[in-house]
């Protein structure tokens, strides 16, 4: 008899300190309402148990591994990893809270496993029906043990807590971070039984909808500035213009705070320079963006370029919230030879000056075949010359009327054809061209190479990614243009003065007495031109596109709780047309110059006009040194010169 109690006392034991089939059908049947196809046991010493759940898992196409929990435990990594880390599908994971679990627990808590891809199921927990508390088998309480964990907003933690008649109520668990100082939320969302299975109160509906007040929670937002020393949060208001703050973070910012009025939370701003800088660790610069967030000291960033080669170290939101450009702004130089424009040809099509060029001929041929008539000395040199002065609007005269024979009249109807054909192309020729000196726009700068053969000192907008462009080998405002970039920074490098950085202010001030072209990003330039450039000096304003608009993200840390929160909050604010609001409310308006100015042709311009002249000389003095040496030949030999 002794024997048998010992036998049906350990049965007892064993039945106590393992799960029971009704826990199989409840983990089953809320895995499969979540849509969880993996599910790892957390389990001890319970072999049946564990076989059992896997075959009605399996009838449920939910594929199922295990890990022992013991005092082992974290020296098996290779089955942490299959267990834990899962690439492409969300992890359920089924805890028997009667086994030791500490380590476990502290374990997934220092490498973010509190997360919303790790779905954590915890049964076989005790209430005290007196105070309300519910205890792990272990008389620890739940709440104790969840408090020293990180637990935050996309925590998935249900727990069972057995109830009588059979029956579990399930609890979910959460916090709006634990390592802020927040408390743990638990909140009954279900409940089950063999009857009637899984009942759940919150169905269909998305946990942040639930999840919505943040008890004035603190996060800490990165906010660029390019001086830090003076920055106040009034700074970012709506109304408030200010040198200091880029447009760009002002509009993120204000996105950010619809989202925290509805949410109830408040920011706490960390000051920096610039928004990409070194990742070490004991930099002793200013602390960029991109390092607070690596190493988790700020929860969020107001804006951020996509750059690939942080998708690794951050993550990013969306949609986008905000775009970002820069120019180089200028004032057209008025001093100098100027760009070499050779527009004396763009009046008439390739077309016309065929055309124009078989009249020439056709005329010319006509009045040779007349002087021949005539007997003219030197009939090519008349029918060549004559052709020549009138489409130049001139007349040729060779001055030896005497000698000629008989006077052609075709010869007059000839020339006068020719004339007035010359005349009327004549017109549409300078009409064309004072029309382009009087309406075209004035002669800008296209690339950096240009920019840096000018005569216009580059200076730029005192920002983050200034600082950055200057201190980073890599990073560039356009990588289509990298070669250039690299050397208009290897020159301002090596240039004795040094890179001039002011604020946009002092910028616009610079290039509006010339002599500068300012690099700032087009919002904060055109804001300020605006107001200071009247009509004549728009009209004298140049600029050169050195980082087209591109979308700009918010970013958060790795495996950030406040991931899915921020996105799908971004994206009710995008539907419901709040991000493009506070996007054209601190737009700035569109600077252009209002109709035209006359424009000075420059030496540059008029190059192929001096061109045309010398050349012409040059023939010229060509042909009288040969007339000449003919001439001396001719009378040396008392010939009579051929030319005469």
């Amino acid at each position: 008899m002794n024997v048998l109690h010992i036998f049906v006392f350990s049965l007892f034991i064993l039945e106590c300190l393992s799960l029971t089939d009704r826990e199989i059908k409840l983990s089953v049947n809320y895995y499969t309402f979540k849509n969880i196809n993996f599910v790892c046991l957390l389990v001890c010493n319970d072999v049946t148990w564990s076989s059992n759940f896997v075959k009605y898992a399996t009838m449920k196409n939910i594929a199922v591994s295990s890990l022992e929990l013991d005092q082992n435990t974290l020296k098996h990594q290779n089955k942490i990893n299959s267990c834990f880390y899962q690439h492409y599908l969300q992890v359920g994971l089924l805890l028997d809270t009667k086994c030791p679990f500490s380590e476990i627990m502290f374990w997934a808590s220092k490498e973010l496993m509190f997360d919303g891809n790790h779905y954590w199921f915890m049964i076989d927990t005790k209430v005290n029906k007196t105070t309300g508390q519910r205890y792990f088998q272990n008389n620890v309480t739940v709440v104790s043990v969840l408090n020293n964990l990180n637990i935050g907003l996309d925590t998935e933690i249900i727990l069972a807590t057995e109830k009588d008649d059979n029956e579990y109520y399930l609890e979910e668990i959460y916090s709006f971070g634990t390592i802020k100082g927040g408390e743990i939320n638990v909140t009954t969302i279900g409940h089950w039984n063999e009857k009637n299975g899984l009942q759940m109160w919150y169905s269909g509906y998305y946990k942040y909808l639930h999840r919505w007040d943040f008890n004035n929670l603190p996060l800490v937002m990165i906010t660029v500035t390019s001086r830090p020393d003076r920055f106040r949060p009034e700074m970012l208001d709506y109304d408030n213009s200010s040198p200091d703050i880029n447009v760009v973070t002002k509009t993120s910012v204000n996105i950010f705070n619809i989202v925290a009025e509805r949410h109830n939370f408040r920011f706490v701003h960390s000051i920096t320079d610039r928004w990409i800088g070194s990742l070490v660790k004991n930099d002793t610069g200013t602390r960029a963006g991109v390092t607070s967030l690596f190493f988790r000291e700020a929860d969020f960033i107001t804006v951020l370029r996509l750059y690939p080669e942080l998708y690794s170290q951050i993550d990013y939101l969306y949609p986008h919230v905000t775009y970002i450009g820069t120019k180089f702004y200028y004032r057209i130089p008025e001093t100098g030879v100027g760009k070499y424009e050779n527009r004396f040809l763009t009046p008439l099509s390739p077309g016309s000056w065929s055309c124009i060029l078989a009249m020439c001929v056709v005329c010319a041929g006509v009045l040779l075949m007349t002087t021949v008539v005539e007997n003219r000395p030197s009939s090519a040199q008349f029918a060549l010359f004559t052709v020549m002065a009138l489409v130049s609007q001139q007349s040729f005269d060779d001055n030896d009327e005497t000698v000629i024979e008989r006077r052609s009249f075709a010869r007059k109807v000839a020339v006068l054809v020719t004339g007035t054909s010359c005349l009327l192309l004549y017109n549409y020729y300078t009409s064309s061209v004072v029309s382009w000196l009087l309406s075209a726009p004035p002669p800008s700068i296209h690339s950096i190479d240009e920019l840096m053969q000018s005569p216009l000192e580059v200076i730029f907008e005192d920002v983050g990614y200034t600082k950055s462009w200057l201190q980073i080998p890599g990073y560039y405002f356009n990588k289509r243009y990298t070669h250039m970039e690299d050397k208009l920074r290897a020159r301002i490098k090596s240039s004795k003065k040094g890179p001039l950085i002011v604020d946009v202010n002092k910028g616009i001030e610079m290039i509006k007495s010339g002599g500068y072209a300012f690099h700032a990003q087009i919002q904060n330039a055109n804001e300020r031109i605006s107001k200071t450039f009247d009509k004549m000096e728009l009209c004298k304003l140049g600029s050169l596109l050195s980082m087209p608009y591109n979308p700009l993200y918010p970013a958060i840390p790795k495996k950030s709780p406040f991931k899915e929160f921020f996105v799908w909050s971004l994206h009710r604010l995008n539907e419901r047309g709040f991000i493009s609001y506070v996007q054209r409310r601190l737009a700035s308006r569109d600077i252009s110059c209002d109709g035209s100015i006359p424009r000075a042709l420059a030496l540059g311009g008029a190059a192929p006009a001096f061109a045309l002249l010398a050349l012409g000389g040059m023939l010229s003095l060509n042909i009288m040194v040969v007339e000449m040496v003919l001439f001396r030949i001719s009378k040396r030999n008392k010939i009579t010169p051929y030319l005469n």
